[in-house]
């Protein structure tokens, strides 16, 4: 094991997972190689447009009573793909969780993302549990010095 912490830097469609030592966080020598890449994800589909993701026109009906319309799907098609994203992400983590490979998960995404993920990692088993420290803060872009810099002031 690598550390006993994760950290999970995402947004809707970006995301990777770093063990590390919490403690060693802290520490004002704390630098990059305290970071060590578990895993990266990518997920495209989250950053296309609504038209690319919907594959057809909105159907349209029309009736006697109530005269034309449109039918507008009941879900956000971008919204539907982060959804799916975060399940992914989520499901990861609990198998992580499950396999003893970190005790503490820190998790680094901007508010609506980090609403969906509380949504999954609520339905996975014990993962709740180990949410440690949640920072609505998009970092995604940042590489590993930078990430350690913002953490050891945020922690």
């Amino acid at each position: 094991m690598n550390g006993d912490t994760w950290v999970l830097v995402t947004d809707s469609s970006n995301a990777r997972i770093f063990a590390t030592h919490k403690a060693k966080l802290f520490k004002p020598e704390a630098s990059e190689k305290d970071l060590i890449l578990v895993n990266q994800f990518n997920h495209p589909e989250s950053r296309k447009r609504d038209i690319e993701l919907v594959s057809d026109n909105s159907g349209r009906y029309s009736s006697a009573e109530y005269g034309a319309d449109t039918y507008e799907p009941p879900t956000d098609p971008k919204r539907y793909e982060e959804d799916r994203f975060a399940t992914m992400l989520c499901q990861e983590l609990h198998q992580g969780y499950n396999q003893k490979q970190f005790k503490k998960l820190i998790i680094i995404a901007p508010p609506v993302f980090i609403g969906m993920l509380n949504k999954h990692i609520s339905r996975q088993n014990g993962l709740h549990k180990s949410v440690d420290t949640t920072i609505e803060k998009d970092y995604t872009q940042l590489n590993e010095r930078e990430l350690v810099k913002q953490l050891n002031t945020l922690l």
